[in-house]
């Protein structure tokens, strides 16, 4: 559930690098936490419903439409069934998309109110002015309604929409009910309390709205300040030790490490000074970015070294994308200058350690600085024989 509209005051430098994968991920576990909760308490409020029909089929047995009982039973179930999986999949939700389950949890919550209602026009029970907006479903709506502004603004709109229509329905069959009695004090004064009580309703879901974005936003700022380096805009190494831990859980999966550092850029300080020296560092991190895949890590690893994580690659392929990363900043033009990059790359072993990956990385980016710079050196571990190269 992203708004369109979220956007976060950050350095010009590093836009377009990780912040909008920083934000996401915010967005997505925030969104994911508002979806549990009120799963939570979609549980109580379809064992209520549960409850409600079961006692209308005992209590008025040859009143009761068996389509609409049945019906509230089978969608009571299936809320149950959907808001329980919401709740033990949360911290394995990934692979679900976020807007889908919400567009399914607000039509979920709106049939759920709606089923009671119909079963109250399908049973022959006595009213009084007024009996229909007391029931407390009509609460439980408008529960919802505040429930909605917990999400973002896109989505929060529309679940304020459905359950505030499905209140003003009410109040029309309410008054259609009871025409006759429009002018009695009770019937009036249920219309007029539960309209009041909408108006606020919404009001509080916007406010809850606005509250929710600027939290969030102040959450992703403060991750891209914890994971990214402030000049490139790049993950820092502090998230590279992270996520690398990540992947090391999983020992089958094939890991590739690139060590890169910028040939000859002590003299590219020296003359022309370090703010030319930090653009042709932001340069070089936006060309590595654009050249890899979405799956990649690219991290500064300190001065001007920085490191790339492929994740599920052959060796063959590995070395490929080395010898593209190199090529592309060889032909790309850094603020007016030239400058290539010397790479060694390094895979994981089995029962490898982070340190020892990372290290080897370093062996080979140290030889491809002996043998002549811009270049690719690979260093495999436990001196295994180096596959052909890849096609230049």
């Amino acid at each position: 559930m992203q708004d369109n509209e979220t956007q976060i005051d950050i350095a010009p430098s590093s836009r377009g690098i990780v912040n909008e994968t920083v934000l996401k991920e915010v967005l997505k576990e925030s969104s994911r936490v508002v979806e549990v909760r009120i799963a939570q308490f979609r549980v109580a409020l379809a064992l209520l419903l549960l409850v409600f029909s079961f006692q209308l089929h005992t209590e008025h047995t040859h009143h009761q439409d068996w389509n609409f009982r049945m019906a509230s039973v089978v969608v009571s179930i299936a809320a149950l069934v959907f808001s329980i999986f919401v709740i033990r999949t949360r911290q394995n939700s990934n692979s679900l998309s976020t807007l889908r389950l919400t567009m399914c949890s607000i039509g979920l919550d709106a049939t759920l109110c709606v089923l009671p209602v119909s079963i109250y026009h399908t049973s022959d029970i006595d009213s009084q002015a007024g009996p229909l907006l007391n029931q407390p479903v009509v609460f439980a709506i408008y529960f919802l309604v505040i429930a909605s502004g917990l999400r973002f603004r896109r989505v929060a709109i529309l679940g304020v929409l459905v359950n505030s229509s499905i209140i003003l329905f009410l109040m029309f069959t309410e008054a259609s009910q009871h025409h006759s009695e429009l002018l009695s004090s009770a019937s009036t004064l249920a219309l007029q309390q539960h309209f009041l009580l909408l108006v606020c309703s919404v009001l509080l879901a916007w406010l809850i709205s606005s509250h929710t974005k600027v939290t969030t936003l102040k959450a992703a700022q403060a991750a891209l300040k914890a994971t990214t380096d402030a000049l490139t805009g790049a993950y820092n190494r502090h998230y590279l030790t992270e996520r690398l831990e990540e992947l090391f859980q999983n020992q089958d999966d094939s890991l590739h490490l690139l060590m890169i550092d910028v040939d000859h850029f002590k003299s590219v300080n020296d003359k022309f000074g370090h703010l030319v020296g930090d653009r042709v560092l932001i340069g070089i991190a936006r060309c590595l970015q654009q050249t890899l895949r979405p799956t990649d890590l690219l991290a500064r690893f300190g001065g001007e070294e920085c490191c790339v994580v492929l994740p599920d690659l052959d060796d063959i392929l590995a070395i490929t994308i080395s010898e593209r990363l190199r090529k592309a900043i060889q032909n790309e033009d850094m603020d007016g200058h030239s400058v290539t990059v010397s790479i060694g790359l390094s895979k994981r072993a089995p029962k490898d350690t982070i340190s020892a990956l990372l290290d080897r990385a370093d062996r080979g980016l140290y030889r491809a600085k002996e043998l002549g710079r811009n270049q690719v050196q690979t260093e495999w571990p436990n001196k295994l024989q180096t596959p052909s190269q890849a096609p230049q």
